[in-house]
């Protein structure tokens, strides 16, 4: 399948800065309210193939570009993060960090983790902490639920078991300041 991607990853006619204005300045009353709009617009995406340096819905993404979708679909401004995330060849741990920390998320320890928080992965196990290479979102923490951009599966929603319980690298929240009214 060949994606009709521009250069800089958009397709063309794909809504400009200038149109994502009003989508971004949306606010919520509660946490309640955002996360569930989170939740709901991530489920939309469930489905989506992986596509390296993918980002859009229904035809292909990888997991940075999700994150940044689904954000930025629900109004919550990320400082260009469709420019940087997932974008190089290898994935790189660092940028990863970088870019969350540069977005304004707040770092949570995992026994805090809430709906709506982003989960950043190791590769195989904690054996390289510094280096996480993968991001979802908590979709439930009854069941430890994530939407994830899974490769081959695309975007799925998957329950954290064993295996990625042992790559979570760390927990990061989007603060009140960039969703509240």
């Amino acid at each position: 399948m060949t994606l009709n991607l521009s250069v800089n990853g958009y397709r063309e006619g794909a809504p400009s800065a200038l149109q994502l204005d009003s989508a971004r300045s949306k606010r919520y009353a509660t946490r309640v309210d955002f996360e569930n709009a989170l939740i709901a617009e991530a489920m939309t995406w469930v489905g989506t193939p992986f596509h390296k340096q993918g980002n859009l819905k229904g035809v292909g993404v990888n997991c940075g570009n999700f994150i940044d979708g689904v954000l930025t679909t629900i109004g919550v401004n990320t400082n260009s993060a469709p420019q940087n995330w997932g974008r190089a060849d290898q994935q790189d741990g660092k940028l990863m960090l970088q870019l969350l920390e540069d977005n304004d998320l707040e770092f949570v320890s995992i026994e805090d983790r809430k709906k709506g928080d982003i989960i950043a992965f190791c590769k195989e196990s904690l054996d390289n902490p510094d280096e996480p290479v993968h991001i979802a979102f908590v979709v439930d923490i009854t069941h430890t639920t994530i939407i994830v951009e899974a490769g081959r599966k695309g975007v799925v929603r998957h329950r954290l078991n064993g295996l990625w319980n042992a790559r979570i690298h760390s927990i990061w929240r989007i603060p009140d300041k960039l969703w509240l009214k």
